[in-house]
Parts: C-alpha cells; structure tokens; sequence
C-alpha cells in the first residue's frame, strides 16, 4: 500500500533535483508508448557538456535506450540524455503540465498530471509540487532537498490501492511524511535523510510509521521490497537511492 505513493514522493523530491543545475523546462507535456514517443514545452532550456540549449515552443523526440531517456532534436544536432531507471518496466506514459526551474539553491517542480502504464501496474499521478531551498546557501540541488523539501501529491491511483494525499518535509536533513490512504487510514512516519554527493546517493533513515496509535514499521518495509532496483535500495531502517554514476578517480 505504501510503495506507489513513497514511490512518487523519493522520484520527484530525491531525483528530478538531480539534474536540476542541467536543465529547467516550462508546461512540458509528454506521450510515450513502448520505447519512444514525443513531447513539447513553451520554454526549455538543457546544458550539454559546454553547450547551452535554449527553445521556445518547441516539441521533443523521446526514446528509451539503455537505460536513458533520450530527450532529442536531431535537426538541432540536440539530444540530451536522463539517467531514469524507473521507466525500464514502463509501457506507457503521459505527462501534463510538468514545470521545473532551478537557481543555485532553489528548486521547484511541479505536474499537473502524469499516468504510466507498466508490465506489472498501472500508476496515476495527480498534482504534485515540489519545493526545495537551502538556507544554508549550499548551491548543490540535492544539498538544497536536504536543508528544506516541501512536497505535496493530491492523488495517487494504482491497481492496488488509491492515495488520497501525500505530503513530505525535510527540516536540515529531519524528515517526516503523511500518507493518506482511501478505506485505510493516514500514515505518519519520522526519520533522517543525507546526501553522499562523491557516491551520488540519498540515504533515508525511517525511524517509525504510525497509523493512529499503531506502530506500522515493519509492515512500512515489507511493502518497500517491490521498489528495490539499481536506483531504490531497501536494507531497514535505511532506504538509498541513488540518482546517478559515481565520480571516477582520474588515472
């Protein structure tokens, strides 16, 4: 019951921050179906190595490949690749309405709607915001998460089970999330969360989950075991994901 909605709650807040000094897009709306698909936005902008993209009103090839998806113009000689482990098992999706903008340490995400279609469940996603800032002045994205995150999700629908709401705040790295769940009741839960910036990595230490007066932990961390995968690793009281590849030593 829990993982659609955590699920939702780790990729927008731990993971669309990553790639937030690259890029930033305007009313983006995607269509993909089995491996490739198209999408638009009123303004975009991607950093490709040296390189600064900017578009207005502009539509987007998109494909799957290997692991990446591939957000391309091939007549601009455009294409700019996102680390997204999540869509391996996706045979559909949509998007409408995602906005996402960064300066150094402020983020702000936000989608007015999103489906996808998978080989082993159907998810939809409805208004969701993100806003991350760092009072610290850390220009690090994720650092930014880290010292405040205010997320909020009006609705997640899955084959299994319907979320009415989701909510997560993060205070200098104190976490504590609520989770409504229709004909079950609302979660709470407590714990940590850290950056290991050299490993490219979130570490989230749980520490309770409550529904009411009951302590739901553990059941909290069995449910956990369908997300584990090369991003999502799951080992109680700790979740880590990881948001892309480690920093190689130079020779």
């Amino acid at each position: 019951m829990f993982r659609s909605a955590l699920s939702a709650c780790i990729l927008s807040a731990c993971l669309s921050p990553a790639y937030a000094a690259d890029w930033l897009v305007q009313d983006f709306n995607l269509d993909y179906s089995s491996g490739t698909g198209t999408a638009s936005a009123t303004r975009a902008q991607f950093q490709v190595k040296e390189e600064t993209f900017n578009f207005t009103d502009a539509s987007f090839d998109v494909r799957w490949s290997a692991g990446q998806l591939v957000i391309e113009r091939p007549l601009d000689s455009f294409a700019y690749t996102v680390e997204t482990d999540f869509l391996k098992d996706v045979t559909a999706a949509t998007a409408r309405g995602l906005n996402f903008e960064a300066v150094p340490g402020k983020i702000t995400f936000g989608v007015t709607a999103a489906k996808l279609d998978g080989v082993k469940h159907d998810t939809a996603v409805k208004l969701t915001a993100l806003s991350c800032l760092s009072a610290s002045g850390a220009p690090d994205p994720v650092d930014a998460c880290i010292d405040y995150t205010r997320f909020k999700n009006s609705g997640v629908d899955t084959d299994s089970v319907s979320i009415k709401e989701a909510e997560v705040a993060i205070n200098k790295g104190k976490l504590s999330f609520e989770v409504d769940v229709k004909t079950i009741g609302r979660f709470k839960g407590e714990g940590t969360a850290t950056h290991d910036a050299a490993n490219k990595q979130v570490k989230i230490k749980v520490s309770k989950v409550k529904l009411a007066f009951l302590d739901v932990t553990g059941q909290f961390f069995k449910q956990l075991e369908d997300m584990k995968s090369d991003m999502i690793k799951v080992e109680r009281p700790y979740i880590y994901v990881n948001y892309g590849k480690k920093e190689e030593p130079n020779p």
